[in-house]
């Protein structure tokens, strides 16, 4: 296989840029490491932390496909830099003030900071590093590298938590958000840096920016609409996205029904999570340049995800060691199948011949479809597991299963329209 090779200056951009994606997005899912942490900086009960994502869900609905139209006319760099300074304010306004009603107004931040805008930016610095024909690979590596980071800012930040915490929740806390403001800071400017550095690469890309920039909003969201793309790649986020939760539900799963360890579920946690993302993530890539299809890459993983959360589904609860190890390493192999499609598919737009101008537009606008599952499914399944023990985990796989086969037919039918429509020259894929 005929290995590709990007100048000097893309993998170091695509390095920082990784690094700073793994910190924004570390701050608003917090809670996910630092759980008690929280509860002690807060003084709130479990349900009311829970609002915390709540304003963050709707943020993600409300603001994702507007902020994507507007981020198409301004500077990318300067977008991502004034957006990441919001963000370290945020961590350092809530490290000076913990209160549940600060972790309010900080969370209303983050959406502005960590979404509106910046989101579908982030992905389009990547768009103009490279050339359309690159852009699977290149998104399988950056999503890698996205996994490898997060686990480095995880530790660092148990680190820092452990050292200045000592028994102290809230001091350890407060810790962690002053290394988060810290961190932002310094890969922001790294970032900002590297890419001017590296430049824009990608002048189909760049002469499509420049095009039709005068066009008012209303007229861009129109345009971001009719891209059949866009409302595919929404629906596969959706898929991906509910598979995704699915699986992190494991985790009890291995504590309630299999009677691990919390600390022995909690490494197996990390692996499933990380260690997967990191080697999956590469591989989709990998494989969607190697047969020019990020569609068909990803409608592959549906059908893996989908087999290994059937075996899980039928193998039968217990706690023999054999039992604990097969459910593993199927739980491992569902992860791995589900982060190699999850790493390509915001490159879906671009397959589906969305233009670099509407590029940020696309991604916010699918993104905002693909995450409404933030808005019931962890209710949901929480109400499965509170109603029906041992058997909500049943439906909860199940949930799974069924999501990674709709998003299968989905880009099944999505590869059959783009064949069609590549006989259409002028056609708005």
């Amino acid at each position: 296989m005929k290995k590709t090779k990007y100048p000097r200056g893309v993998y170091v951009a695509m390095i920082c840029l990784s690094m700073l994606f793994a910190v924004t997005y570390s701050v608003p899912y917090v809670k996910s490491v630092f759980y008690d942490g929280m509860l002690a900086m807060t003084k709130v009960s479990n349900e009311k932390l829970g609002i915390l994502m709540t304003i963050y869900g709707l943020g993600e609905i409300l603001t994702l496909g507007i902020g994507g139209v507007i981020a198409n006319r301004f500077n990318h760099r300067a977008i991502i830099v004034i957006s990441s300074l919001g963000t370290a304010l945020g961590c350092l306004l809530f490290a000076l003030f913990p209160s549940f009603a600060m972790s309010l107004i900080v969370w209303t931040i983050l959406v502005f900071s960590t979404l509106f805008m910046v989101w579908g930016t982030l992905f389009k610095a990547m768009r103009l590093m490279v050339s359309d024909e690159q852009q699977g690979e290149l998104a399988g590596w950056f999503a890698g590298l996205i996994g490898l980071n997060y686990l480095i800012v995880n530790i660092v930040c148990l680190g820092v938590y452990s050292l200045f915490g000592k028994g102290n929740d809230v001091a350890g806390m407060k810790a962690v958000f002053y290394t988060f403001a810290i961190l932002m800071v310094i890969f922001t400017f790294v970032t900002s840096f590297a890419l001017k550095k590296v430049g824009i690469r990608n002048e189909t890309a760049l002469a499509e920016a420049k095009d039709g920039t005068t066009q008012s909003f209303f007229s861009d969201l129109k345009a971001v609409v009719r891209y059949r793309s866009v409302w595919y790649f929404g629906g596969t986020l959706f898929c991906i996205y509910s598979a995704t939760v699915t699986i992190t539900y494991f985790t009890p799963y291995f504590t309630d029904v299999l009677g691990v360890a919390a600390g022995l579920a909690g490494v197996i946690a990390i692996v499933r999570s990380y260690g997967t993302k990191l080697i999956g993530a590469p591989l989709g890539g990998v494989v969607a340049g190697k047969i020019k299809s990020v569609t068909t890459t990803i409608i592959y993983t549906f059908v893996g995800a989908a087999a290994c959360l059937l075996v899980t589904l039928l193998v039968p609860g217990g706690k023999s060691q054999g039992i604990v190890i097969t459910i593993t390493v199927f739980v491992m192999l569902a992860a791995l199948f589900n982060n190699a499609g999850n790493g390509i598919q915001y490159a879906l737009p671009t397959e589906g011949k969305v233009p670099v101008r509407y590029y940020a537009a696309a991604i916010g606008f699918g993104s905002a479809l693909g995450f409404l599952p933030d808005l019931y499914q962890h209710v949901l399944f929480g109400y499965w597991i509170d109603t029906y023990g041992k058997a909500g985990y049943s439906y909860i796989f199940l949930y799974g299963i069924i999501a990674s086969v709709l998003g299968m037919g989905l880009l099944l039918i999505y590869n059959v329209d783009l064949k069609r429509q590549a006989k259409i020259p002028e056609a708005v894929h």
